[in-house]
């Protein structure tokens, strides 16, 4: 599970901030842990492990951000094997795959295109909400996080009102 390679698969010319092969594969290590610790927190908060897209979409902004300090959708996108850069075509053996077989390709090809909207959402409220990208406010973020719906927009959080992410 916390194997020593680029996470998703991608390399680190594909990563935002020019990192070197090094720090890719530490930053990975990290988000990884940070990616599975999420899942164990979500199925406490939320008193269930799903396996979905939305619940990825969670534990990889955690992952992202404890390793990277941001959240950047076309990344996310791209570690799931979406082509990003094609209308967010899902490529056929993408790890989106695993959530999504049990669905035609037509429903497939929706929910890829709902987690991508979703994960577009996610990154622009983060960039205007930077206090949620703290490490002191990781709790808030995921409580924030678990708040969302695949097939509703991101709502906004609520700075330095904990009682509003319960």
């Amino acid at each position: 599970m916390l194997h020593q390679a680029p996470y998703g698969s991608v390399g680190a010319e594909q990563v935002p901030g020019s990192l070197s092969e090094e720090a890719w594969l530490a930053a990975s290590t990290t988000w990884r842990l940070e990616h599975e610790l999420t899942h164990l927190a979500t199925k406490r908060l939320l008193g269930e492990m799903r396996l979905n897209l939305l619940d990825e979409l969670i534990a990889d902004c955690m992952g992202m951000v404890a390793a990277l300090g941001r959240f950047d959708a076309g990344l996310f996108g791209r570690c799931l094997g979406i082509d990003v850069n094609h209308g967010d075509t899902p490529i056929a053996n993408g790890r989106w795959h695993s959530y999504t077989r049990e669905l035609s390709d037509a429903e497939a090809r929706e929910v890829v295109g709902l987690v991508m909207a979703r994960a577009r959402e996610l990154e622009s409220e983060l960039q205007r909400e930077p206090w949620l990208l703290q490490p002191t406010r990781a709790m808030e973020r995921l409580q924030w996080l678990c708040q969302q719906q695949l097939d509703q927009p991101i709502s906004s959080p609520a700075e330095g009102n904990p009682a509003s992410l319960h």
